[in-house]
């Protein structure tokens, strides 16, 4: 009996997990149909890439297959370099969030480095730093927020000194640099 168990153990497992293969690539072929409309909808792809975050915590391995997904990565970048400008509070944080999580950190900073006097921008990529930090628990291997601290103090106190001070939304993008700056300064040397 107990060997029986084990085996439709396995078989449900095996049935879920290619049940959450089909339900990746579903929603890989989705965002990828959306970005390539003429006029996506930003909310839909938001939602999806919010998805693809969502399965890829739930273990290492998928994390592992979602975030390596070559043609996910082509269609982040294209929706965030045709759609920035377009783009919600929210669907700007998925996005980046996005970013982040599937292309890395040396993607998020090069978007950091080519859009300097965009406050908003900035402001959401403070967060999602944060949030990264966070979730990352003080990891500091590299390609993490802690393992970066060096570099990611430099652009905090870049932002606060360079571009809080004639920002529309200063007090927000203060906050976010300043809660930023807490989490890396400990770790620089």
């Amino acid at each position: 009996y107990v060997a029986g168990a084990s085996g439709a153990d396995a078989a449900e497992s095996q049935l879920l997990h290619g049940e959450t293969q089909m339900a990746i690539e579903t929603i890989v072929r989705r965002l990828q149909e959306e970005i390539a409309t003429s006029k996506p909808d930003v909310e839909i792809y938001a939602e999806a890439l919010m998805a693809l975050r969502n399965l890829s915590r739930r273990s290492d391995e998928l994390g592992g297959k979602i975030s390596a997904c070559s043609t996910l990565i082509a269609a982040v970048d294209l929706a965030f370099e045709r759609d920035y400008f377009n783009l919600p509070f929210n669907s700007l944080w998925q996005l980046l969030g996005a970013i982040h999580f599937f292309a890395g950190l040396p993607r998020l900073q090069a978007l950091l480095e080519k859009y300097q006097a965009a406050p908003v921008f900035h402001e959401v990529a403070c967060g999602v730093l944060v949030e990264a930090a966070e979730h990352e628990d003080s990891a500091d291997t590299p390609g993490t927020v802690v393992g970066s601290a060096v570099c990611l103090a430099y652009y905090a106190e870049k932002v606060l000194i360079g571009m809080v001070p004639s920002a529309m939304n200063r007090e927000a993008l203060a906050t976010r640099a300043a809660q930023l700056m807490g989490h890396v300064l400990g770790y620089v040397p």
